[in-house]
């Protein structure tokens, strides 16, 4: 094996994983899972800073018209998708030219 195909293994590798934990990014970020934590932050914030109440129902009416813009948005799954079988094919590509 000659150093040319080495660097191109450990670049499709390296491209691979990346494109994997972006995929893995989206996938966390679409159940929710830090919700919690980044709210709690929210309000703290808010603790620190305080908001009239006016500009914090408008806020939420914002944020009610958002979720249900977001509901029906089909790119992050898409996105998604493509960055999990891009990755996984990189994965196995520059395996397959480790073992050859």
């Amino acid at each position: 094996m000659n150093v040319d195909t080495l660097i191109s293994i450990d670049q499709s590798f390296l491209i691979g994983l990346i494109l994997t934990m972006i995929g893995a990014s989206i996938v966390t970020y679409q159940t929710g899972f830090l919700n919690l934590f980044i709210n709690g932050f929210k309000d703290l914030k808010q603790f620190i800073f305080p908001k009239s109440r006016a500009l914090i129902r408008a806020e939420e009416q914002l944020a009610k018209e958002k979720e249900l813009k977001n509901r029906d948005s089909k790119l992050p799954s898409f996105i998604k998708m493509l960055t999990f079988s891009i990755g996984t094919g990189s994965i196995v590509f520059s395996t397959i030219l480790l073992f050859v």
